[in-house]
């Protein structure tokens, strides 16, 4: 996990320069409805342990998206303006994409009938 803390400056440096600040901790969590998580408050950055396997494209893109939540509360056109930096980041959506939708296939019937009930 220090080396995600590591990692989430690495990309605000080389990404988003201008956003000074950086997360007090970054942590693996057990999440099924999210990718991450970030905490303005206390400048934590949690990241789902589903994408423990995932290419390092996939983390860091993940990790980049919540490290910009520091400056940006929401996924306004600033915050897009920032993550559309990321150079991978098309492939990385389209990768996260693809991973919900074969979870979402192998679910049992009424797992997948709450989750369509909820969205």
């Amino acid at each position: 996990e220090s080396e995600l803390l590591e990692l989430a400056g690495e990309l605000l440096n080389r990404f988003a320069p201008e956003i000074a600040l950086r997360p007090a901790s970054v942590a693996w969590r057990s999440m099924n409805e999210r990718w991450g998580s970030c905490t303005t408050v206390d400048r934590t950055i949690r990241i789902s342990d589903r994408l423990q396997s995932a290419p390092s494209y996939v983390q860091d893109y993940v990790l980049f998206h919540e490290a910009i939540h520091l400056r940006f509360a929401d996924h306004g056109e600033e915050f897009a303006h920032v993550l559309a930096r990321f150079e991978d980041g098309e492939l990385a959506s389209a990768y996260l994409d693809g991973f919900e939708a074969a979870e979402r296939a192998l679910l049992p019937p009424i797992e997948l009938e709450k989750l369509n009930w909820r969205s």
